[in-house]
């Protein structure tokens, strides 16, 4: 008992650092390291056992209750800068490039998103996610075409990691949904 009122007190007395539609996240002040994720219904079991099943792809967690949940936390400041190093990389390549030449299925179908529902990061896993036949050449012909080829190939290898575990189920990806440990590994903070 004495251990849920001093959460409760972590959560009352501090102001969220995020938000999804379903939870509200909050520093833990005991760990720097850790947030709490709480749900106003109950915490989503099925998602907190899918991050333990796959801590190299989710935060780690510490602990779970019916209300709330305490994880690693995660830098989602350089996630978010790096993608949008590559999202600027690809506008620029879209406005900088002969408008009759087709650079693979893959790269114009991200240069010519105009849907709103995703974001670069959010389009890139659902092609790669409906893709998977002809993606060898097509990354291929992607990475020589970016200023950051690492960069754009430890990300699509991260999406590819997601995609070999979710198959075609829909996600909410997009670039405020990843963050990076503190060992320095990309992680995805929600499904």
């Amino acid at each position: 008992m004495i251990k849920l009122v001093n959460i409760l007190k972590e959560i009352i007395f501090k102001t969220p650092i995020g938000q999804g539609s379903e939870h509200i996240i909050y520093p833990y002040s005991k760990d720097p390291n850790k947030i709490i994720k709480t749900s106003s219904q109950s915490v989503n079991k099925n998602q907190i056992t899918i991050f333990q099943k796959h801590p190299d792809i989710f935060p780690i967690v510490y602990k779970i209750t019916d209300k709330y949940a305490v994880l690693e936390k995660l830098d989602v400041n350089q996630a978010i800068t790096e993608l949008e190093k590559l999202e600027v990389e690809f506008f620029n390549l879209k406005w900088h490039s002969d408008k009759k030449r087709k650079y693979s299925i893959l790269l114009d179908d991200l240069m010519e998103n105009n849907d709103d529902n995703y974001d670069f990061i959010g389009l890139l896993y659902y092609l790669l996610q409906n893709n998977p036949s002809s993606l060898k050449s097509e990354l291929n012909t992607l990475y020589s075409l970016t200023q950051n080829p690492e960069l754009l190939k430890k990300w699509i290898d991260f999406l590819l990691q997601i995609v070999s575990i979710f198959g075609k189920k829909d996600l909410d990806i997009h670039a405020e949904q990843f963050g990076y440990a503190s060992e320095g590994q990309i992680k995805l903070l929600d499904i």
